[in-house]
Parts: C-alpha cells; structure tokens; sequence
C-alpha cells in the first residue's frame, strides 16, 4: 500500500520531469515561429505602406497557431511568415490599391 509521501512524490517527479519535457520545445517553437514574423514584417509593412504592421502579423500568427494546435492536433508546429508570402501579399496590396471599385 503507498502512503502518503510515496504519492506526493511520485505526482511531483511526474509533473516536473514533464513540465521541463513540454517547456524546452515550446520555448523553441515560440522564437522559431516570432523571429521570422518580426524579421519579414519590416519589409511587409515597408511594402504596404504601414497598413499591415508587426501588430497585426503576429496577432494573424498567434491566431492561425491556436487555430492549428486545437484542430489540426499538432500543438508544436512552426507557423509564421515568410519571403513568399510578404511577396504575395504586396502584390495583392498594390493590386487592390490601384482598383478604385476594391477600395
């Protein structure tokens, strides 16, 4: 039969051996997926003239990641910007400025 100590200690080695587990990549998804966001995010709001900003680019990211990890079942994934996608989104900017019917 376990006693009291025994359980106390057997709950505090699995949640803190597990906690170190899960902090390590999540501290390196975290930067993996805002270093990249920040980096590009200069050239895209350069780009749009200010309209998309590092603001809204990471609160896009942190969205489609919450998004992604509750439904897709993938909490570790690396999400975020990147050069073909500030290329795109240029192109779609420019595009919809000069259309006076698109705003």
């Amino acid at each position: 039969m376990a006693t009291r100590f025994d359980l106390r200690n057997e709950v505090f080695l699995a949640c803190g051996a597990h906690l170190i587990d899960i902090l390590a990549p999540t501290t390196y998804v975290f930067f993996a997926s805002a270093l990249p966001v920040i980096a590009f995010d200069e050239q895209l709001s350069t780009d749009t003239d200010g309209s998309l900003s590092i603001v809204e680019t990471l609160a896009s990211t942190a969205i489609c990641g919450i998004t992604h990890s509750i439904l897709g079942g993938q909490p570790l994934l690396i999400l975020g910007i990147a050069e073909p996608i500030v290329i795109m989104y240029t192109y779609l900017y420019n595009f919809a400025k000069g259309r006076e019917d698109l705003g």
